[in-house]
């Protein structure tokens, strides 16, 4: 399953050792490359879990 076609899904992704909610995996991304960018850290991301809401 191809996780960049779900629109309408709750993600739980993990930087770093925290676990964030997210619903939207490309808005996601950018948070996450700005968030790196901002703290100066390795991009560190993996995908908990995601659901269907």
């Amino acid at each position: 399953m191809d996780a960049t076609s779900i629109k309408y899904t709750l993600f739980v992704i993990m930087i770093d050792g925290w676990c964030y909610n997210v619903r939207k995996p490309s808005y996601v991304q950018y948070e996450i490359l700005m968030m790196s960018k901002l703290l100066k850290i390795p991009q560190q991301v993996t995908l908990c879990s995601y659901s269907r809401i």
